[in-house]
């Protein structure tokens, strides 16, 4: 079975796919405003600019003080996760071993920033089984074409790729990289009727469905 499914690869998204961690990233951004004392923006206006890295989040909300609210972010980003995001999605773990056992490829790629991605994974103790994490881009989703970098780097046709992700967006990225997009839909921001909207090949309420859909998979 293990080689069987050398010519496959699982990619997850990170952010309300392997974790709980949106309320955990407005939160270091609203502690990094006010750790300059500077004017604390709204949830709404910070998840309106969501898209690129946190860098390039900062970039567009206040350029004059961009690194330095990058710089309070991570610190705060990393002194919180323990209050706002202390484990990954229960079951997630067990998933991701099931999924290595076979012998399937496994990948990160996230619109986070490296420095971000990497204190989830260690908080998380995840890293280990992700072989590539691509992470994001300062002015939007890259989301495309980091899937089909991956893809080349582990010579493998996008079409033998599964792409993991909590939002419509991912869906839309995943599908134009040739990917197979499939639905997270078990965070409690998750809008699953968004996301069936834009008709993934499956739509997972529970880490659990998602596990039981692997063991057919995997058969």
């Amino acid at each position: 079975m293990y080689y069987q499914f050398m010519n496959k690869a699982f990619v997850f998204d990170m952010d309300g796919t392997l974790g709980e961690t949106v309320p955990l990233a407005i939160e270091a951004v609203k502690a990094a405003y006010r750790s300059l004392n500077l004017p604390v923006p709204s949830d709404g206006d910070i998840v309106s600019h969501f898209g690129p890295t946190e860098k390039g989040l900062f970039q567009m909300m206040d350029e004059k003080n961009c690194g330095m609210l990058y710089a309070e972010y991570l610190k705060a980003y990393a002194a919180l996760h323990g209050v706002y995001a202390p484990k990954p999605f229960s079951g997630i773990e067990d998933v991701l071993k099931k999924i290595s056992s076979a012998g399937i490829r496994l990948g990160i790629v996230t619109g986070k920033s490296r420095d971000s991605a990497k204190i989830t994974l260690d908080k998380f103790g995840l890293g280990g089984y992700f072989s590539e994490v691509a992470c994001g881009g300062p002015t939007g989703s890259v989301k495309t074409q980091r899937i089909l970098g991956l893809a080349k780097k582990w010579e493998l046709s996008a079409d033998n790729i599964y792409y993991v992700g909590d939002s419509p967006q991912d869906v839309l990225d995943s599908r134009k990289a040739g990917a197979h997009p499939l639905s997270a839909a078990w965070s409690k921001i998750a809008d699953k009727k968004a996301l069936e909207a834009c008709s993934p090949e499956m739509v997972f309420d529970t880490v659990d469905a998602f596990g039981k859909w692997l063991d057919d998979f995997i058969k």
